[in-house]
C-alpha cells in the first residue's frame, strides 16, 4: 500500500492529489501505535467531556486536521478542541457557517476542512480561516451522511440523494442507479465502497464504473477495513461482517451497528444498540471458529458513556479512540499501569511467586496468588500482615494477636510460634541473612521488637545488643551480606560481619521514618515518609528531584533489571532512571529527573503507609507490581512511549482588552501595556502533561519555563518590534523544538519617536553651548575688571612709592649731603660718607626704576612686538649682545592679561638672557598660530648650570619661579631648554581659546579649565 502511494505521489496528477497522497503517507508515518492490545476495555483511561466541562452535546461528527485539533460537528455548530478548551467555530468578519446542524466532517490533508448540513445539503470547505459554500445548486441537495478521500486524492460525499464527487469546483453526482446513499468508504487498495438503499456497491481502484454486490444493506451501514486488508461492513439488521471476493463471510448477529472502525493494533470498535463494543483482534475474528463472539468480544454500556447514542467514532493521529455521543464527547487511550482485579480490592502486602506473578495479603482475605495461576491459600488465616520471599524461593508470611509466621515451600505451609511472651504482637517485616537466619520485627514497640530465629531458636536482636531496642519498621538483605533495619524515628541500623553500626541525623540521615531499603549493584537506598537517600561510604547522602516533590511518603521501592529504582509514595509511582541514579552519586546535590504516574496512568490511589507490607514487588518476568488504591502492573521493558512531538500554535493576542488573530505582523496601537499571549499544544493523548517554555526577543534572555500553562502576560514593553516563540513537549518530554512564533510591532508615541528624542538632544546641545558662552562672557568680563583693578592697584602703590618713600628717602639723602659737605675734605669720615651717599644714590635710582616698572604695561602699549623691541633695544645698549625680533603670522589681539602675563614672562626672560648669559646674541620670536600664541627668547651664551634647572631657579632669585608662576597662571605651557654649548631657550605657547580675544572655539575645555584656576587663585604679588 505505502509503495503504491509513493508511486502514485511521484505521478502527474494533480497537486490536490498528491497532497491527498502524500497526507495518508504521513498519517502511516506517524502513527506511532493504537491502544494497548494488552489493556482490556476496562483497564483503559476513560475520561469524558460534557456541557459541564464546555463540550457541546449531539456530537454527530469527528475529524482531526493537519495540525491536531481536534473538530466537532453536532447539532448546535462546528467546535475544536485542543485537549484543553472547547471553542466555537466564528469565521473571520464578513463571513458566516450557513448552518448550525453539522452531520459530516472530513479532514484534508493540505489543512482544509469538508463540513456538511445536517439539514439540508449545504458544504462549506475551511481552508486557512476562509470559507467556500457549495449550495444545492452546484452540490448535494439533501443531508449529507459522509465524506471519503481516497488514496487518488478525490472527495466523495455521500446523500441522502445520491452519491456525489468533488470535480474541479463543483460537485458532480455519479452513480445514478444509487438513490439513497448511507455510506462511502475508501479503502486502502484504492476501491470506492457505498451503502445504499439499493445495496453494496464497488468501484474498483481502476474502473469507472460501480458495481452492485449481492449483499442487501439496511439504513445506516458502516464500513471498517483492518491491518491485513480485510473489508468489514456492519449494519442495523444484518450485523457484523466481512467481505472476500464479493461476498460475506463469517456473519456475527450483531444488530443496531451505527458506527466501526479497525485500530492500528486491529482492535475492531463498534457500537451496539447498548454498549460499545472492542474485539482485541479483527483477524482472528474473522478465521477463528465458531462464529460466536462469547470471550471475544469486550463491552461497555452506553450509560457509562457521555450520551446514550454514539454517532460518530475516531482514532487520532496518537492512537486514542474518541466517541462523539448524543451528550458529548468520550476518548480511549492507554494506561501505563494495568489494573488487575484481586481480592480485597487489592490493597495489601506483595511478594514474587515463584515463575510469574505476585502473592498478595490483606487484612481480611487470605493469601491469593495473582497471575495467570490465580489460586488462594486459605490455611494461613486472614489477618496477615508482612510477606516475604527470601533467596530460596521459601514465602514466609506473619500475622497478627499470636497467629505467629507461616512458611510455604515446595507447596507445603507450616506454622511456627512466635518467640515467649509476644502473644499480643503482629509480624511487622522480614529478612533472611546469609546464613540462613530468619529476622522477624513485632510491634507494636510496647509488645514487640527484633527476634532472629535459627536453629530452632528465638534470639532478641540476634545477639546484638548495640542494636537499638525498638522494633524496626523494615528489614531487608543485601547482596554483601549485610542486614539493613530502618526506625521509625530517622534511625537506621547495619549488621555488617558481626558489627552493628546505626545512622542518624549526624551521619547525614534525614528521611523521617525508614520505611524501605533496597540495593542494585553497589548501591543501597532508603525511602522514608520525608525523603530518599543513598549510602555514601560512612554517611547518608540524600537524594532530590528535579520537580521538588516527588520522593514524600515513601512507602515502598523496587529495582528493575535495568537498574531504575521505581518508588511508591503518597505523590504516585516514580521512576528514577540508572543514568540519573549513577549521576547523583557522583556529583553531590544533583536534582535527578524522574518519571512520575499518577491518576492520569491509571493510579486510583496510594500505598498504605502500614501494614500489610511490603507494597511493591518485582516478579521473575520482570513486571513491576504495586497496591496503590488497587492491584497494579507494570512491564518496565513494554510501556508505550508516545514519540510523536505535539504541533504547537498561537491561538491569538489580547492587549488592552483588545483580541488580535495572530497574522504576519501584528500592530498594536499606541500606548500598549498591558499584553497576554494565547497558545496551545495539541497532543490529544495527554494533554494535562504537555509543558512550555516561551521567550520574548529583547525582553526575555532565557526561555521561561511555563509548565502547563497556556498564556504569556507582558506589561510595560515599550514601543517596538517584538518577536514572541514558544515550544512544548508532550505527555513522555518529546519536544517540538521550533514550535511556533508571533510577530507584533508596538507604535511609540510621540514622545517616544527618534526624531523626539533627537530634538530634546540636540535642544539639551544647544542649552549647553548658550550657557557655556553666557559663562565664558562672565568670566571674560571678570577678568577684565580685574585686570583694570591690578593696573590701578600697582599705579596707586607706584604714586605711594614716590610721591613718600622715595621723596622722603631723597630729602634724607639731601640732609646728609648738606652735613658731609661742611666736614673737611681731608676728614676721613668724609670720605666715608661720601661713599655711603653713593650708594644711597644708586639705591635710589634702582627704587626709582623700580617703580617706573610697576607703573608700565604692556598693555598700554599698542603692541607685544613694540614693547618687546623696546626692552632689547635698552637692554642692548648696556650688554655687549645683538638683540633681534621676528614675528609670523597674522597679529592678533591678545586678552589683556594674557599679553601683560606674556610681555612679563619675555622681558624676565631677555633680562637673564643678558645679565646672567654671556651671549653674543639675542633673539626673540613671536608667533601668531592657529592653535595659540608662541613666544620664544634664545641666546647662545653659556646656559644655565644643571643645579639652578634642577632646583628650579638660584637660592634667593625668583625669575625663574616667577615665570612658572605666570604660564601655570594663564594655563599656558612654558619650556626651558638649555645647553653650555648652544645656549638658552625659553618658549611661551597660550592656547588660541585663552590668548586671542576671539577664539576659534577649540579647547574650550582647557579654556575653562584655566581660566577656572585663575580666577580661585591670588593675584601677583
Amino acid at each position: 500500500m505505502a509503495d503504491s502511494l509513493r508511486r502514485y505521489a511521484r505521478s502527474g496528477k494533480s497537486l490536490h492529489s498528491r497532497l491527498c497522497a502524500m497526507g495518508f503517507l504521513l498519517l502511516a508515518a506517524f502513527s506511532v501505535h493504537a491502544l494497548d492490545p494488552r489493556l482490556s476495555l476496562e483497564q483503559m483511561h476513560h475520561t469524558r467531556w460534557t456541557a459541564r466541562e464546555g463540550a457541546p452535546g449531539d456530537v454527530r461528527a469527528l475529524a482531526q486536521d493537519r495540525d491536531g485539533y481536534l473538530w466537532l460537528g453536532s447539532s448546535s455548530g462546528l467546535y475544536r478542541f485542543d485537549g484543553v478548551e472547547f471553542e466555537r467555530f466564528q469565521p473571520d468578519a464578513g463571513q458566516r457557517l450557513p448552518f448550525d446542524s453539522i452531520s459530516a466532517l472530513l479532514a484534508m490533508p493540505d489543512g482544509g476542512l469538508w463540513i456538511a448540513s445536517g439539514n439540508r445539503g449545504d458544504i462549506s470547505l475551511l481552508r486557512d480561516g476562509n470559507l467556500s459554500h457549495y449550495s444545492s445548486i452546484d452540490g448535494p441537495s439533501v443531508r449529507v451522511r459522509s465524506f471519503a478521500l481516497d488514496p487518488h486524492g478525490r472527495v466523495w460525499a455521500a446523500t441522502l440523494g445520491g452519491l456525489f464527487r468533488l470535480e474541479g469546483s463543483r460537485w458532480q453526482r455519479i452513480s445514478p442507479q444509487q438513490e439513497r446513499v448511507y455510506n462511502v468508504f475508501a479503502d486502502r487498495d484504492g476501491h470506492v465502497w457505498t451503502a445504499s438503499a439499493e445495496g453494496i456497491h464497488r468501484l474498483a481502484k481502476d474502473g469507472d464504473a460501480f458495481q452492485r454486490l449481492d449483499l442487501p444493506v439496511s439504513f445506516l451501514g458502516v464500513f471498517a477495513q483492518s491491518a491485513d486488508g480485510t473489508l468489514w461492513q456492519a449494519d442495523e439488521r444484518h450485523g457484523l461482517r466481512h467481505i472476500r471476493d464479493g461476498r460475506a463471510e463469517h456473519a456475527w448477529p450483531w444488530t443496531d451497528a451505527s458506527v466501526m472502525r479497525v485500530d492500528r493494533d486491529d482492535g475492531l470498535w463498534i457500537e451496539s444498540g447498548w454498549a460499545i463494543h472492542r474485539v482485541r483482534s479483527a483477524t482472528r475474528l474473522r478465521t477463528d471458529e465458531p462464529k460466536s463472539l462469547d470471550g471475544r468480544v469486550e463491552s461497555i454500556p452506553l450509560n457509562r458513556l457521555s450520551g446514550a447514542g454514539v454517532h460518530a467514532l475516531l482514532e487520532d493521529r496518537e492512537g486514542n479512540i474518541w466517541l462523539g455521543t448524543t451528550g458529548g464527547l468520550d476518548r480511549f487511550r492507554d494506561n501505563a499501569f494495568f489494573a488487575t482485579p484481586a481480592p480485597g480490592g487489592g490493597s495489601g502486602g506483595l511478594a514474587p511467586a515463584n515463575g510469574e506473578g505476585v502473592w498478595l495479603i490483606g487484612h481480611f482475605q487470605a493469601p491469593a496468588r495473582i497471575g495467570r495461576q490465580a489460586y488462594s491459600l486459605p490455611g494461613a488465616g486472614t489477618g496477615l500482615t508482612a510477606i516475604h520471599r527470601d533467596a530460596q524461593g521459601v514465602l514466609w508470611l506473619g500475622g497478627q494477636r499470636g497467629d505467629g509466621v507461616w512458611r510455604m515451600q515446595d507447596g507445603r505451609l507450616a506454622r511456627m510460634a512466635l518467640p515467649p511472651g509476644y502473644g499480643n504482637a503482629w509480624v511487622s517485616a522480614f529478612a533472611r541473612d546469609h546464613r540462613g537466619g530468619l529476622w522477624v520485627s513485632l510491634y507494636p514497640p510496647m509488645q514487640g521488637g527484633l527476634h532472629r530465629y535459627a536453629d530452632g531458636q528465638w534470639s532478641e536482636r540476634g545477639g546484638h545488643a548495640d542494636l537499638p531496642t525498638e522494633a524496626p519498621l523494615s528489614l531487608f538483605a543485601d547482596h554483601r551480606q549485610r542486614l539493613w533495619l530502618g526506625y521509625e524515628d530517622n534511625r537506621l541500623a547495619v549488621i555488617d560481619g558481626g558489627r552493628v553500626r546505626v545512622f542518624g541525623e549526624r551521619e547525614g540521615l534525614d528521611i523521617g521514618s525508614v520505611q524501605s531499603v533496597q540495593a542494585h549493584g553497589g548501591e543501597v537506598w532508603f525511602g522514608g515518609g520525608s525523603g530518599l537517600a543513598r549510602l555514601a561510604g560512612e554517611r547518608i547522602q540524600p537524594l532530590s528531584a528535579a520537580d521538588g516533590g516527588s520522593f514524600h511518603g515513601i512507602a515502598g521501592m523496587v529495582v528493575a533489571d535495568d537498574g531504575e529504582l521505581w518508588i511508591s509514595g503518597s505523590t504516585g509511582i516514580v521512576r528514577v532512571p540508572a543514568g540519573e541514579l549513577a549521576r547523583a552519586s557522583r556529583e553531590a546535590g544533583h536534582r535527578m529527573q524522574v518519571e512520575r504516574f499518577d491518576f492520569h496512568d491509571g493510579i486510583d490511589g496510594a500505598p498504605v503507609q502500614v501494614a500489610p507490607r511490603p507494597t511493591t514487588a518485582r516478579a521473575d518476568d520482570g513486571k513491576l507490581w504495586f497496591t496503590a488504591g488497587n492491584l497494579l502492573w507494570i512491564d518496565p521493558a513494554g510501556i508505550r512511549r508516545n514519540r510523536l512531538p505535539p504541533t504547537v500554535l498561537v491561538r491569538g493576542l489580547v492587549a488592552n482588552g483588545e483580541t488580535y488573530s495572530p497574522t504576519k505582523e501584528i500592530r498594536l496601537p499606541i500606548g500598549t501595556d498591558d499584553l497576554r499571549i494565547d497558545y496551545t499544544a495539541l497532543s490529544l493523548t495527554m494533554p494535562e502533561r504537555v509543558r512550555f517554555r516561551y521567550r520574548l526577543s529583547g525582553v526575555d534572555g532565557e526561555w521561561q519555563d511555563a509548565g502547563d500553562r497556556r498564556q504569556a502576560f507582558y506589561n510595560n514593553l515599550g514601543p517596538g518590534r517584538f518577536r514572541f516563540q514558544v515550544v512544548a513537549s508532550n505527555n513522555d518530554g518529546v519536544w517540538n523544538e521550533t514550535g511556533a512564533t508571533l510577530a507584533f510591532y508596538i507604535a511609540p508615541a510621540f514622545h517616544q519617536t527618534r526624531g523626539f528624542i533627537a530634538a530634546c538632544i540636540g535642544s539639551g546641545v544647544l542649552l549647553l553651548w548658550l550657557l557655556y558662552v553666557l559663562r565664558m562672557r562672565r568670566i571674560t568680563s571678570q577678568l577684565r575688571g580685574r585686570l583694570l583693578e591690578r593696573h590701578r592697584e600697582r599705579e596707586r602703590i607706584a604714586r605711594e612709592l614716590h610721591d613718600t618713600l622715595l621723596q622722603s628717602v631723597q630729602g634724607l639723602l639731601l640732609r646728609f649731603q648738606a652735613l658731609t659737605d661742611r666736614l673737611p675734605a681731608a676728614e676721613p669720615i668724609r670720605t666715608q660718607m661720601d661713599q655711603a651717599l653713593n650708594t644711597a644714590d644708586d639705591v635710589l635710582a634702582e627704587a626709582r626704576r623700580r617703580v617706573k616698572d610697576l607703573r608700565a604695561s604692556s598693555s598700554e602699549v599698542i603692541d607685544l612686538q613694540d614693547a618687546l623691541r623696546s626692552v632689547g633695544r635698552e637692554l642692548e645698549r648696556d650688554h655687549p649682545a645683538d638683540f633681534s625680533i621676528q614675528l609670523s603670522g597674522r597679529s592678533r589681539p591678545l586678552h589683556p592679561l594674557v599679553q601683560d602675563e606674556a610681555y612679563r614672562i619675555a622681558r624676565e626672560a631677555l633680562s637673564n638672557a643678558f645679565q646672567h648669559a654671556d651671549a653674543s646674541r639675542v633673539e626673540s620670536r613671536i608667533a601668531y598660530e592657529a592653535s595659540g600664541l608662541r613666544l620664544r627668547v634664545g641666546d647662545d651664551g653659556r646656559g644655565i648650570p644643571p643645579a639652578v634647572r634642577q632646583a628650579g631657579g638660584k637660592p634667593g632669585h625668583w625669575g625663574l619661579t616667577g615665570m612658572r608662576e605666570r604660564a601655570d597662571k594663564l594655563g599656558a605651557t612654558l619650556d626651558i631648554r638649555s645647553d653650555p654649548e648652544r645656549g638658552t631657550t625659553v618658549e611661551l605657547f597660550v592656547p588660541a581659546s585663552i590668548a586671542y580675544r576671539h577664539g576659534n572655539g577649540t579647547g574650550w575645555r582647557k579654556a575653562w579649565s584655566a581660566l577656572h584656576r585663575r580666577l580661585m587663585r591670588r593675584p601677583d604679588r
